[in-house]
């Protein structure tokens, strides 16, 4: 590995990190265990997917969306199957690079907008 693939790897990392750090409270507060385990066995297989950092932080991610909304939708609301994690498809990409968008960008929270697309409120 390169010096740029080492730093790339690093970042990926660092980023994965946070978004666990933001989905754990969501996990402790699952009410039901299906749910629980589900998620529990996807944080498994992402651990085994550091040769896919930047797929698995969209997963994360993802995770960390559907969590902060309430529910489980695929893929998260069945256990990962074996393998190489799959590209999300495009619906969930759009939705990963809307989320990113505003989670970076701060907003006026007194204002009211209904995104029943995305469902990010």
């Amino acid at each position: 590995m390169s010096k740029f693939d080492d730093r790339h790897a690093q970042i990926l990392d660092e980023q994965f990190e946070d978004i666990l750090y933001r989905v754990k409270p969501y996990l402790l507060n699952l009410a039901i265990s299906s749910d629980s385990r589900h998620c529990r066995l996807w944080l498994e297989r992402f651990d085994h997917a550091e040769d896919q950092r930047s797929l698995r932080n969209d997963y994360l991610l993802e995770l960390y969306r559907q969590l902060k909304n309430g529910y489980l939708r695929v893929p998260f609301n069945k256990p990962p199957e074996n393998g190489r994690l799959v590209p999300l498809s495009k619906f969930h990409r759009l939705v990963h690079a809307t989320s990113l968008f505003y989670y970076r960008i701060p907003f006026n929270h007194n204002l009211k907008c209904h995104c029943t697309i995305f469902n990010l409120w």
